[in-house]
């Protein structure tokens, strides 16, 4: 009965959007619905919400509003919490605190906070969970410090400007005390004076710089407490093979197992050069400002500064759960302050490209990809597991990690070119547009094009792909070639990249730019400055679907003869009579009252027809 209730509660979920997200989240925690709650996070991207609400439950709820929570106070908290629970409670709230991105929904989340009002409650909530996770590391199993590992380690993505800005202060910043930042905050919560002598109180610049590096400082400790649990655990299942066995090969497979642990964290984080220079990046093809369907991103001052606004649904405008339908211009953070990429406003990453899908957002930085929205379809390449994220959260991308230098976003498909001319695409695939050689969705980005035909740029259209080659400048497509969009003679799909075929006139030229339109696409030449254009206006498609539409209520129940027949002919199916003057009907039934009913149902039958006729229209359109 409660595993009934329970997928009741998750199906009205699903299927509904008219409530109050960070109150579901709150109330699921409270009641310790694990299932409930993992489920609603993992499909409305909301982690950071559920890292906050199972850190109340664990740890119990803020009472000082400056103080930075310690790690033996957050132990002890949760030590009495987990006593209290049941096994199966226990797994669940790891379940959720283990659940991929949290980690770093609740970092980028104190990123956004810092920025609004110096770190507050983003930076005690950040600590908070990662107290939470150290304290449970003893109940984990392999596959769970695995996963901690994974979340918390150097080998994340979206966490690379956090461990950089470590290194980048020498390891943990100036040699102040914690100590003083927490006494600090505990006075101030007490509304009393600070006890801290004159010449070691901390001005505001340097109290900002530290509480900067706390995050990064619990993330390090965090990846070591789980690296020495998990040796710890494969050293004791070793041990009793071994005993158990009574042979010496159980040794050799531990010190594997260790040089695997060790290979988690890399030997080099980040080169000299990289450290020290502040050379650019390759050539980025930048895009300041994109459109989605109802939402829009727009990066200024150098790339420094990232700001959307519009539709807030499912999470396009990566500010977290919100209230509101509409937004105005906010500012968005994909990472802190990192001086090692030098360049942006205060030392910040910048943002080079940004780009809008219909639900989702990319925004391609110094530090690499990042994407959130709805990922139903794979669009935002993190895996099939997540589905939705409200918060910047980072791609990665398999191989050599080149960086990318061209991104775009189609409806529900997402496409880049890295600097070895490798094209990479995601998300949406029914209609072949991420050039695979099938019509699967991938969730992961996945090389389709590059080798000796190197590209310069990639554009997304609504279901289609357009790729220009560096070297020849000559255009590829692939994807729905219903409206003649792909530029190969036919209207038929294309699973595989296909060069387009251009007029006699042009097969000899260049090309320097292509964009994609909905249905349609440009490409201007590089020598000549010629503009080509093909597929179809969607304009024209919407005055076709509309003169289909009057053609087939005219056939149907027009004026003139043939409508007159037609009339008549539904009149007859229903019992009545047509006079011959005005069209209107007479009832040959013995009650008035039938009359009216049969004439609503002629009307309904009419509306009917109708509805049907314009949905023929679409089968024919958008069907093949």
């Amino acid at each position: 009965m409660r595993a009934k209730f329970s997928s009741q509660i998750r199906s009205f979920l699903d299927d509904n959007r008219s409530f109050d997200e960070c109150l579901a989240v709150r109330l699921a925690a409270e009641t310790r619905e694990w299932e409930c709650l993992s489920h609603l996070a993992g499909a409305r991207g909301l982690a950071g919400e559920m890292a906050e609400a199972v850190g109340a439950v664990a740890a119990g709820k803020e009472t000082d509003g400056s103080a930075l929570p310690s790690s033996s106070e957050v132990s002890r908290e949760v030590a009495g919490t987990l006593r209290e629970m049941s096994g199966a409670e226990r797994e669940g709230m790891l379940a959720c605190l283990l659940q991929e991105g949290t980690v770093e929904a609740v970092v980028v989340s104190s990123y956004s906070q810092q920025q609004k009002d110096g770190g507050g409650k983003g930076l005690r909530t950040a600590l908070r969970h990662l107290g939470v996770v150290s304290a449970t590391l003893s109940l984990l199993e392999e596959p769970g410090l695995l996963s901690v590992l994974r979340q918390c380690g150097p080998t994340n993505r979206g966490l690379r400007c956090s461990y950089l800005k470590l290194l980048e202060s020498g390891g943990g910043g100036k040699s102040w005390d914690r100590k003083k930042l927490q006494h600090r905050g505990r006075g101030r919560g007490r509304g009393g004076d600070n006890d801290e002598d004159e010449g070691d109180s901390l001005d505001e610049e340097e109290e900002e710089e530290l509480r900067a590096m706390e995050v990064p400082r619990a993330l390090l400790n965090l990846t070591v407490s789980a690296v020495l649990a998990l040796l710890k655990k494969r050293k004791a299942a070793a041990a009793a093979t071994m005993t158990k066995n009574g042979n010496n090969a159980t040794s050799e497979l531990l010190q594997q197992q260790q040089k695997t642990v060790c290979d988690i964290v890399p030997k080099r984080y980040a080169t000299k050069s990289e450290k020290n220079s502040r050379d650019e990046p390759p050539q980025v093809r930048q895009v300041r400002l994109s459109a989605g369907a109802g939402h829009v991103l727009y990066t200024y001052r150098g790339g420094s500064e990232l700001v959307t606004w519009g539709a807030s649904a499912g999470g396009v405008l990566g500010k977290g759960a919100t209230a509101t339908r509409f937004c105005g211009a906010q500012r968005v953070s994909v990472s802190p302050r990192c001086p090692i990429f030098g360049g942006g406003g205060g030392g910040g990453v910048r943002v080079r490209s940004v780009a809008c899908g219909k639900a989702h957002s990319l925004a391609l930085t110094d530090a690499g990809l990042f994407a959130w929205g709805s990922s139903a379809f794979g669009q935002l390449g993190l895996g099939r597991t997540r589905r939705a994220e409200q918060r910047p959260s980072a791609v990665a991308f398999p191989g050599d990690g080149s960086p990318l230098v061209s991104l775009s976003a189609g409806q529900y498909h997402s496409a880049a070119v890295d600097s070895a001319g490798r094209v990479w695409t995601w998300g949406w695939g029914v209609h072949g547009q991420l050039g695979s050689g099938d019509v699967e969705d991938v969730f992961q980005p996945t090389q389709v094009f590059g080798g000796k035909r190197r590209a310069s740029m990639v554009s997304c259209g609504y279901a289609h792909t357009l790729v220009l080659t560096e070297a020849s400048g000559k255009v590829w497509s692939f994807g729905c070639g219903l409206f003649g969009q792909l530029g190969l003679g036919h209207t038929k799909k294309s699973a595989r990249p296909t060069r387009v075929l251009f007029p006699d006139g042009a097969k000899s030229e260049r090309f320097r730019l292509v964009e994609c339109g909905y249905f349609h696409n440009v490409a201007v030449a590089a020598e000549s400055g010629r503009l080509f254009t093909w597929g179809c206006n969607p304009q024209v498609l919407r005055l076709e679907a509309q003169q289909k539409k009057r053609i087939r209520l005219a056939s149907q129940v027009g004026g003139g003869a043939a409508g007159a027949r037609r009339i008549a002919e539904v009149a007859a199916r229903r019992g009545l009579a047509v006079t011959g003057g005005g069209g209107a009907a007479e009832d040959k039934s013995p009650s008035s009252s039938s009359s009216i009913a049969s004439a609503g149902s002629l009307l309904k039958d009419i509306k009917r027809q109708a509805k049907q006729a314009l949905d023929d229209i679409r089968l024919e359109k958008f069907s093949y």
